[in-house]
Parts: structure tokens; sequence; C-alpha cells
């Protein structure tokens, strides 16, 4: 997930002339590590809302019907993690339909924000 948001929306920054390339790495980490937390906490915070949601919906009896034997505790966080892996698949196709903008802005805070501006700036000059 963190490679394809990387990669859909140019958020890898590829080493310009006059760039120092331990700074062009630091950036990437940075990126990296950002967006790799965030999708493992929305991933955490989803699986336990399934496992709620499932906990909540789906009785003991409905389960046993289906699976023709008593549930136990790892059917539950089976059927919870089935639906944080379509929820985060889902996620991943939602991510895709984003604008580039709209991502870089929720990825980069204000000052880098600024600090790209301002690079491009000298760049036309």
């Amino acid at each position: 997930m963190t490679a394809w948001i990387v990669a859909r929306h140019g958020l890898w920054e590829r080493r310009r002339h006059h760039e120092d390339r331990e700074l062009v790495h630091l950036y990437n980490l940075a990126t990296l590590a950002t967006i790799g937390q965030s999708v493992l906490v929305l991933i955490g915070a989803t699986f336990l809302i399934d496992l709620g949601a499932v906990l909540f919906l789906l009785s003991p009896e409905a389960i046993t019907t289906t699976l023709e034997r008593p549930p136990v505790l790892s059917d539950w966080f089976a059927i919870a993690a089935l639906a944080t892996v379509a929820a985060t698949l889902a996620g991943a196709v939602g991510i895709g339909l984003q604008r580039e903008q709209d991502v870089r802005n929720a990825a980069y805070g204000y000052r880098e924000r600024e600090h790209r501006r301002d690079a491009h700036d000298d760049g036309d000059q």
C-alpha cells in the first residue's frame, strides 16, 4: 500500500544535479516512514472496527451454520482480517483516484510545501 501511494502520486524524490544525495535519501526515507506509519495505523484501526462489527453483527449461530461447527476466537479474527484486507484494497483503489496535489498536501507539511515551492520557483529562473 505504501509503495502504491508513493509511486502513484510521484512522492519519490529524484536527485537533481544541484541536490545533495544524502538529502534526497533523507526525504525519501521520511516519506516512506510517514506514509508507512499512516498505513499501518489505518489498517490497525480498520481491523479493530471490523472486529467489533463482526462480534456485534454475526451471531455464533450464523457462524456455526456456515462452518458446521461452533466458532472459536480465531474464526472471528479471520473474518475481521478478511474484511480488513478487502477494505485496504478498496482504499488502494480510492487513493489511486485522488488528485496528486491532494495527496501531496496530506503527505507533506506546510514547511515542506513551502520548500518545494521555493525550489520550483528557483528552478524556473
